[in-house]
């Protein structure tokens, strides 16, 4: 299977002779994990943007806030990301079209031999977690959860490698961080699980989300349904093959078997009927509210931001019920 590489550009071509060249094309940012890196994979390996008659130009991202910084450039049409670039796809820089899963990866972890055995055992502690992340949040949560607030810990921030390093070297006695990363420190380390997101699920939700430009939203509708039509495909198809899924990320990303795993134990796969449906009977709104009081948890955001302000679902649902464009 041809890997996806980083900062490289996949072309994939129409069937029937038509070269990439004369294709539409559609540029797709995705991260390389069993999630989106594993969509675009599906649908490059079994020919769903073939099929669509598009040019799908995928671009490697490891966090969402150069992905949102790319979109808004013009630099994509598309992109994946979870939680952390969301303040600024609320405020309208991007249009938030679809999901891929919901996720309860986020994991607070603490070293084997800390002593700390409870969330409140925390208090006075030194924890890691990226700022403005999913696992930052997700620490939040679960202070709040057991009494505390962030001021009761010593909260320092970093990146998700620097952080690794951090716990597998014993600097830090606990971190929030989400896979593939906390399968590293698991691994290495040994370390014992607080909290995830599946412990405030339904209430709070980590969604992965595919965010379009607005710009390419208003003025390329056809090309937004080509491209939402082969991610839904590629959807439906994991939604059936969940292992072979996984395995087909792992060998593009080389992923660990623990960290696979681990994603697969801690992952909601929907097909791309319910992901519509969610877009209609309330579930998307109520995720969104969630989203709201998560971002106002860690500060990233001063109000509640009503959905409609930046979630477009019709294109999505279209692309599900009626299939290609003629």
């Amino acid at each position: 299977m041809k890997a996806l590489v980083s900062a490289a550009l996949v072309a994939v071509g129409l069937a029937g002779g038509a070269s990439a060249n004369d294709l539409p094309t559609v540029s797709i940012g995705y991260f390389p994990d069993i999630w989106s890196g594993g969509t675009v994979t599906i649908a490059q390996e079994m020919g769903f943007f073939e099929e669509a008659g598009i040019t799908a130009e995928l671009q490697r991202f490891t966090a969402g806030a150069p992905a949102v910084a790319a979109l808004a450039s013009g630099q994509l049409n598309m992109s994946y990301v979870g939680l952390g670039p969301m303040p600024t796809i609320m405020k309208g820089v991007a249009t938030l079209v679809g999901f891929d899963n919901v996720t309860y990866s986020d994991q607070v972890l603490v070293q084997p031999d800390s002593g700390i055995e409870t969330i409140a055992d925390l208090k006075g502690q030194t924890v890691m977690a990226p700022r403005s992340s999913g696992s930052q949040i997700l620490l939040y949560l679960a202070l709040e959860q057991a009494g505390l607030s962030p001021d009761d810990i010593e909260e320092l921030g970093g990146s998700p490698a620097t952080i690794v390093s951090a716990m597998i070297s014993k600097q830090a006695p606990a971190a929030a961080l989400w896979s593939p990363f906390n399968a590293e420190i698991s691994d290495k380390a040994n370390t014992k699980i607080l909290s995830s997101g599946r412990d405030f699920y339904p209430d709070y939700v980590w969604p992965g989300m595919w965010i379009a430009n607005p710009g390419f939203v208003e003025d390329e509708a056809e090309l937004l349904h080509r491209a939402l039509w082969a991610l839904q495909k590629a959807t439906d198809w994991r939604a059936e093959n969940r292992d072979e899924a996984a395995q087909m990320a792992a060998k593009a990303f080389d992923l660990s078997p623990l960290s696979v795993e681990l994603a697969i134990e801690n992952t909601e796969y929907f097909t791309a009927d319910q992901i519509a449906s969610a877009f209609t009977d309330g579930t998307v709104d109520r995720w969104m509210a969630g989203v709201n009081k998560q971002l106002m948890l860690i500060g990233n955001l001063e109000e509640p931001i009503p959905s409609e302000n930046f979630v477009n679902g019709a294109p999505y649902i279209e692309a599900a019920q009626n299939g290609l464009p003629e």
